[in-house]
Parts: structure tokens; C-alpha cells; sequence
């Protein structure tokens, strides 16, 4: 009778000789994918918090201040700061927050200094419409996955 070790190895060797379709591997030709415009010197990021909480304002004041060290402006998200037991406020307000900074004409890109599960729990309140014609650089620190896959899913 084979072991568990003995399984999981011949497992492992039948699942990388096994040949994966063409269609996977080949690079998505999606014309229909939008690519926000380039950051320039001068512009300006807009920073939320879409999930986790930032615990400390100092925080905040080091992005900003690493920003303008690149040579760019910061535009601090209204709930950016808010605080709904481990999350940056309630899931109305970060959303509201990613909301408002593709809606802004003045933001260039969108940056995110926390991520985590919280991100999972707004994205039913984004306006994917809204977004998708204002498309901007969305940039993350931690875990912000699902709210990049639904932004780039839905738009």
C-alpha cells in the first residue's frame, strides 16, 4: 500500500508533466483593456485606506511625505483616517472614499497604504461605471488583490 508521501509525490510528477491548454499560456489581446495614463512629475495620488486600519497618523504624514519626495502631490481620502473596529471605517465610507478618488479630475492615481479582507466587503458598493471612465493607476501596499481583480474584472 503506498504512503501518503509516496501519493503526493506521484501526484505532484502526473500534475507537472500533465501539458496545459495553448489558450492558458498564450498573452491575453484584449483591445478592450483601458491603461490609465502614466504618473508624471507634479501629480497628484490620491491615498485610502479600502481597508485595515492605519492606527497612527504619523503613518499617513511618511506617505505623504515620500510622495513629495517623488515628486508628487498627496490627496488624503475624507475616511482615509476613520476607524470601525479593524477597519478604516465602515464599508460605505471606504468605498465612498474609492469612489470619490476616481471621480476626482485632480487625482492621477489612486494609492491604498492598507489592504487585507476588508477590501472583499466593498466592492458590491464601487461604482464600476464611474471608474471605468475615469481610469487611473491603483496601487497597493498589503493585500488589495480583490479589489484589483474586480476593478479590472468589471471595467
Amino acid at each position: 500500500m503506498p504512503t501518503r508521501r509516496t501519493f503526493l509525490t506521484q501526484l505532484g510528477i502526473a500534475a507537472a508533466l500533465t501539458p496545459l491548454p495553448k489558450n492558458l499560456l498564450a498573452a491575453p489581446n484584449n483591445p478592450s483593456i483601458i491603461k490609465p495614463p502614466r504618473i508624471r512629475l507634479g501629480d497628484t495620488v490620491g491615498i485610502i485606506n479600502p481597508a485595515g486600519a492605519t492606527f497612527n497618523s504619523d503613518e499617513i504624514d511618511v506617505v505623504k511625505e515620500s510622495l513629495a519626495a517623488l515628486g508628487l502631490k498627496a490627496n488624503l481620502g475624507k475616511h482615509a483616517l476613520d476607524r470601525y473596529g479593524y477597519l478604516a471605517g465602515t464599508d460605505e465610507a471606504r468605498a465612498a472614499d474609492v469612489n470619490a478618488m476616481f471621480a476626482d479630475k485632480e487625482v492621477n492615481a489612486v494609492l491604498c497604504i492598507r489592504g487585507g479582507w476588508g477590501c472583499n466587503r466593498i466592492l458590491p458598493l464601487l461604482d464600476y461605471n464611474l471608474i471605468k471612465k475615469n481610469p487611473k493607476a491603483l496601487i497597493g501596499y498589503s493585500d488589495i488583490t480583490s479589489l484589483l481583480v474586480a476593478i479590472y474584472a468589471r471595467t
